[in-house]
């Protein structure tokens, strides 16, 4: 259950997502908007926005590398969007994260390419030991680097869902594939 302050501090993102949306402040990606320098919100529909905010609080819970999230951002009724209360309606729904300064580890190279790949492997084998079964594009997935920490990040986990132990198992196998034949991969 979220706090006053939680919740005060969702609408204080709100305010501000409508200001980047309306001045168009993407970062990285057009559905994804700089709320400020440290927070970012990114937008989906609400299945898959509900999906990745627990996930990533039931990731970063159990030591996962994932940016912190802070909230959801619901959008705006559909009523409020017709009587046009807002200059700048929000019509989906959005988490909001702690930005990662990264890089793709596939725009990194030589020693510092391999020791993320490296970290990578390791955060995933915590999320297919939590029976997380990540999806498939997670084997090129967008996976930040940040340099200056030294950390992998795992990110774009919408679609991730407890798997079976099969799926569990099959995962584990991919990996050790992936990772023979990882610069195909990443």
């Amino acid at each position: 259950m979220e706090d006053k302050k939680d919740k005060s501090q969702i609408e204080e993102y709100k305010d501000k997502l409508r200001n980047a949306i309306k001045d168009n402040k993407t970062y990285k990606s057009d559905h994804i908007y700089l709320i400020n320098e440290q927070v970012i919100a990114r937008g989906k529909n609400s299945e898959d926005s509900r999906n990745e905010y627990a996930i990533g609080k039931y990731l970063l819970e159990h030591k996962v590398n994932v940016p912190e999230t802070y909230g959801l951002i619901k959008p705006d009724t559909l009523l409020s969007r017709l009587l046009n209360k807002e200059d700048t309606p929000i019509d989906k729904y959005f988490v909001t994260f702690k930005k990662i300064d990264g890089e793709e580890i596939r725009n990194l190279e030589g020693n510092l390419k391999e020791f993320a790949k490296q970290q990578y492997k390791k955060e995933i084998k915590k999320v297919l030991a939590l029976g997380l079964c990540p999806e498939v594009k997670f084997w090129t997935g967008d996976p930040l680097f940040n340099i200056h920490e030294g950390k992998v990040y795992l990110t774009n986990f919408e679609g991730w869902y407890a798997g079976s132990e099969e799926e569990i198992h099959q995962a584990h196998l991919d990996l050790k594939f992936r990772h023979r034949i990882w610069n195909q991969a990443i």
